[in-house]
């Protein structure tokens, strides 16, 4: 109904809560141009999907809702996640030797708590040759698919949480 049900530091129950959302927007490094239908996800420090993949809109906007430990009072707990994107005729990113930001959720604001900040915001650097790739989705099935990455001959893709 609305509400996420989160981990409540010092609590044996789960509370629910708003949503916590990062919002950010993917964009041309070399341009500064919107990318549409950029793909990105958000994963822990180990690597693991820690949401659903968003797609951005035409103007290059993304929001990701991710989980957010929470102290009594239902403020974020500090907790970081890194964004990884892809899109069609650029280099994924994060990609040696460029690396993500850590976004820390106890910087969130609002209500419900949002994060938007240069962490957020995702430059993708074009590909010299975009001519004639192609595209793989499915879904990876597994009991915990998330952050399983998932290898197509030179290429690489991070399952989200649900295994797309």
């Amino acid at each position: 109904m609305g509400m996420a049900c989160e981990e409540v530091e010092g609590a044996t129950d789960p509370a629910c809560f708003k949503p916590l959302a990062l919002h950010g927007h993917v964009f041309g490094a070399l341009d500064g141009k919107p990318i549409v239908g950029a793909r990105v996800v958000a994963s822990d420090a180990d690597g693991a999907a820690v949401s659903t993949v968003a797609i951005s809109a035409a103007d290059g906007a993304y929001v990701l809702t991710v989980p957010s430990r929470r102290n009594a009072e239902g403020v974020p707990i500090q907790v970081s996640y890194s964004l990884r994107a892809d899109a069609a005729g650029f280099l994924t990113f994060p990609l040696a030797p460029r690396v993500a930001l850590p976004i820390d959720v106890s910087t969130a604001v609002g209500d419900p708590p949002v994060v938007k900040s240069a962490a957020t915001e995702i430059a993708l650097i074009p590909l010299a040759d975009a001519t004639g790739l192609g595209a793989v989705a499915g879904t990876v099935l597994a009991d915990h698919p998330g952050g399983a990455l998932v290898v197509a001959g030179g290429s690489t893709g991070i399952a989200d949480f649900a295994g797309k």
